[in-house]
Order: C-alpha cells, then sequence, then structure tokens
C-alpha cells in the first residue's frame, strides 16, 4: 500500500569513454604590401583527432537510442586567408575593404573495431563526419515511364530514386543497398566581404557572406510538414505537386503513396547573403564644443535584407529541420552613440 518511488535513466552511461586526442600542425604567413595598404594572412592547418566523441546508435532491444562513445579518428585541413585593403584614402572619401576564405576539408580516418562504415548514424571511412547517406533522388516517375516504374513496384507521380548497383530493384539490404552519400551539412569554402565608405561625415558599410557545397535535409519543404498535402496538423504552401495535367519533377504527386518521398528532400544550400548594411553620420566636432559633446553619432543598420539562393527551404544558412532558427527575418536598427 506505499507508494516506492522509481529511477530509470535517460542515458547509458559508457566506462570505456575517453577524451578526444588531438595533433595539429599550423604554418602561418604575414604580408603587406605598398606600405601596408595591402596587408594579409595565410594560414595552412592540419589537426588529426583520434578518440572521436560522437553519439552513437544503439539498437531497441538496448532500451536506449544512443550511447556516447570513441568511434574513431577524423583529420580536418584547410587554408584560411584574410586580405585588409585600402583602396582609396583621400581627404573626403574613403573606401576599404577586408575579405576573408575558408576552406576545410573534414574526412573520417578509421571508425572503432576496424569498420569501413557505421550506417546508422551515417559515418564512413573516407567521408565527412556529417554525412547524408540516403536514396538518390533521379526526379518523378512520369506516364511514359509507367513500365519501368511498375518493375521496381512503383507509380507515375512517386518520387523516383537511383538504382545504384542496376540489380532492377530498391533495397537497403547488405550487398544490394541503393543506398550512396549524397553529400554534406560542412560547406566546401565560405568567403566574406565587407566594405567600408566614408564621404566627409557620412559612412557606409555592408557585408557578404557566400557559402558553397553545403547539403541540408529540408524536411519542412521538401519531403513533410508542410510540403505535405495530405497532412492536417500544419498549413500549407504552394508547390508544383505533380499531376497528369502537371508532369512535374519539382515534387510528388498529390494522395499518392511515397516510399521515398524524403529523397528529394535533399537540398544543395548554396547561398551568397548581403547583409549588415548600416549607413551613418558624425556630426562635426566643431558643432558639438558648444554642448560639452565629445560624440555625436546617428545610424541606421538593416541585417539579413538580400539573400540569392536555390534553396527551397526558408533560410539556407541554418538547417531546414530545426523550425526555430531558420525562420527569415529582417532587422531594422536605429542608433545613437554619444560620448561626453
Amino acid at each position: 500500500q506505499t507508494l516506492g518511488n522509481g529511477f530509470a535513466p535517460g542515458t547509458l552511461g559508457n566506462q570505456d569513454l575517453k577524451w578526444e586526442r588531438s595533433e595539429e600542425f599550423n604554418l602561418g604567413l604575414d604580408m603587406g604590401f605598398l606600405n601596408n595598404r595591402i596587408t594579409g594572412t595565410i594560414e595552412l592547418y592540419k589537426r588529426n583527432t583520434k578518440d572521436l566523441i560522437l553519439q552513437e546508435n544503439l539498437p531497441t532491444s538496448s532500451g536506449f537510442n544512443v550511447v556516447t562513445a570513441n568511434v574513431g579518428k577524423i583529420s580536418n585541413k584547410g587554408i584560411e586567408v584574410l586580405v585588409n585593403s585600402q583602396n582609396i584614402n583621400t581627404k573626403d572619401f574613403s573606401w576599404s575593404t577586408t575579405v576573408n576564405f575558408s576552406r576545410n576539408i573534414n574526412r573520417i580516418e578509421a571508425l572503432a573495431n576496424g569498420v569501413d562504415a557505421i550506417i546508422g548514424n551515417s559515418l564512413f571511412v573516407g567521408k565527412s563526419v556529417k554525412s547524408y547517406y540516403y536514396y538518390k533522388s533521379d526526379g518523378i516517375w512520369q506516364i511514359v515511364d509507367s513500365v519501368q516504374a511498375a518493375s521496381f513496384g512503383q507509380k507515375p507521380g512517386q518520387v523516383r530514386v537511383v538504382d545504384q548497383n542496376k540489380d532492377g530493384a530498391i533495397s537497403s539490404a547488405t550487398g544490394k543497398d541503393d543506398r550512396v552519400v549524397l553529400g554534406t551539412q560542412l560547406p566546401k569554402f565560405t568567403i566574406g566581404m565587407t566594405n567600408r565608405f566614408t564621404y566627409k561625415d557620412f559612412d557606409l558599410s555592408f557585408f557578404m557572406y557566400l557559402r558553397n557545397g553545403t547539403m541540408f535535409m529540408n524536411g519542412l519543404f521538401g519531403g513533410g510538414t508542410m510540403a505535405d498535402y495530405t497532412n492536417n496538423r500544419y498549413n500549407h504552401i504552394v508547390l508544383n505537386y505533380w499531376t497528369r495535367n502537371n508532369p512535374t519533377n519539382d515534387m510528388y504527386g498529390v494522395g499518392i503513396s511515397q516510399p521515398y518521398k524524403n529523397a528529394i528532400a535533399y537540398q544543395t544550400a548554396n547561398f551568397l547573403r548581403i547583409s549588415d548594411i548600416t549607413v551613418g553620420y558624425t556630426m562635426p566636432k566643431a558643432k558639438l564644443d558648444k554642448y560639452s559633446i565629445d560624440k555625436l553619432r546617428v545610424y541606421v543598420q538593416i541585417t539579413k535584407p538580400f539573400i540569392f539562393t536555390k534553396y527551397k527551404g526558408l533560410d539556407p544558412e541554418f538547417n531546414g529541420n530545426t523550425y526555430i532558427d531558420d525562420v527569415p527575418n529582417i532587422v531594422y536598427t536605429f542608433g545613437i552613440n554619444l560620448g561626453f
């Protein structure tokens, strides 16, 4: 008749877990030209990490989903470049630019127990630690492909995936797996550029940021949620769905079972963003002295006003499955810098 409080652990402990260990080599070069009107830094690096710590999936029979474990070795190598230039510098007008470039190659060198892959964690020797492993989309099955689609047990309007091993079937079975590494969440390279202008007492600056080579699983608009017209829990958006009168390859057919619909959700998330546009005016000091004011500057800043991308989600800078950080927004800021 007495209530006894129990305890159930939320995570599984790992007594063999140990710290990651890294060895890194860096080579840097600082430069200056034209009386340091142009300065720059180049850094090359290579970092090898042993005993990589990641969440490793477990069979459901264990009672837990994942365990934190040392799963292998990875390497990171790349280059970082920073250049500052004073393009124009006259009495009334100046223009300066800062450019940075970064490229990193992330690669799994070995996995625990000598295996080549841990498929459940999308970890593969020779590939990035942030890889996507799934069927590769080949558009939508069309009416003219009805016979071929039927040979795969499919029909027009369904997402078509690539039969990688050419055995006439789509399978994830060992030895017959048609899934491949589609891409990685890590970019191939990033470039940032800031330009600053001054004209007498006015100033203008803006930031440009380019990211290339990133892939995201766009579950929000690609393979479900708002993209799924049959899902009544969410608001819907207008997409170019396949119909017999609209034989598109953009989106699968409405009301048709979709065993591989997620294949269409893996999208390249390259983009060019123009952000942090700031316009300011600084009051001349001669006009401020009589008020015992040392500095007065008023400015307006616009954050994230423009982006150029082919990504079909909300914001390609963030993973489209988070639903929180990837909501696009433009922020307007008005400010005053006042000093005495």
